[in-house]
């Protein structure tokens, strides 16, 4: 049954991954940097969010 949590957890991390191929795109075709200088919160939440991909692969590793 634990199993099922890794079936409800992996979609959210499509999200991240989507910002991720969406943003240089949308910089290209706007020809402006979306993004101000990285503060230290937004390098947290990047580290944050590859940990979490991280965690999953280790986990679907785990439970493969």
């Amino acid at each position: 049954r634990i199993a099922y949590i890794n079936t409800i957890v992996y979609p959210l991390t499509s999200i991240p991954l989507l910002a991720y191929c969406v943003l240089p795109a949308v910089c290209l075709l706007t020809n402006k940097f979306i993004i101000p200088e990285i503060s230290n919160f937004a390098s947290m939440w990047f580290i944050l969010l590859f940990i979490s991909i991280f965690a999953t692969g280790i986990l679907e590793l785990r439970w493969s």
